[in-house]
């Protein structure tokens, strides 16, 4: 009864779909430990992609040398997204 249910069309548009907007941004994730991790958004995904990939590891959080250079990395992720954000926590 509830496959038939769910398999109804048009009951699917009640299911939210995952949270993504255009813009990136650079957050503090709170847990056993905090990591400073990059959300990349679908504006340019390509591009932040690639730069972000020489500051933050495959797992999206902020590495040793990545926050040495944190400065250079905000500076050229605003140039590619000027709506990139980052949060003040994750500054910190």
């Amino acid at each position: 009864m509830l496959f038939k249910i769910f398999n109804t069309r048009g009951s699917r548009k009640h299911f939210k779909q995952p949270y993504d907007p255009e813009y990136s941004s650079v957050y503090l994730r709170y847990g056993e430990t905090q990591e400073v991790k990059i959300r990349i958004g679908s504006g340019k995904r390509l591009q932040m992609q690639k730069l972000a990939a020489q500051y933050f590891g495959e797992d999206l959080v902020l590495g040793e040398s990545g926050f040495a250079h944190f400065e250079k990395f905000s500076e050229l992720a605003r140039k590619l997204d000027p709506d990139f954000r980052c949060y003040p926590d994750a500054l910190e």
